[in-house]
C-alpha cells in the first residue's frame, strides 16, 4: 500500500524500535533520553571520563530517532 522512496535512508536500529512504539510510549522514551543525556553530560564535565560522553552521545541518538518517527508519523497524518 505505501511504498517507500528508493533514495530514503534505511532505518537505524534505535528507529525500528521506536516505529513500533506508540506515542505517548515515544515520549517517556524522549523525556528519559533527555534527562540521561543531561546527566552524562553534567558527569562527563565533571569528571571528564569519555563513559559519559559516549553515554549522552547515545540518548541523543535516541532522541533524534524518536524525533524522526514523530516526523514521519505527522507527515502521514497530514496527507
Amino acid at each position: 500500500m505505501f511504498k517507500r522512496r528508493r533514495d530514503a535512508e534505511p532505518l537505524t536500529k534505535i528507529e525500528k524500535r521506536a516505529s513500533s512504539l506508540p506515542n505517548g510510549d515515544l515520549m517517556g522514551w524522549a523525556e528519559n533520553a533527555l534527562y540521561t543525556t543531561e546527566r552524562n553530560l553534567f558527569a562527563y564535565q565533571r569528571d571528564k571520563n569519555t563513559f559519559y560522553l559516549n553515554e549522552a552521545k547515545m540518548g541523543a541518538e535516541s532522541l533524534m530517532a524518536i524525533i524522526k518517527v514523530l516526523e514521519r508519523r505527522n507527515q502521514a497524518d497530514e496527507r
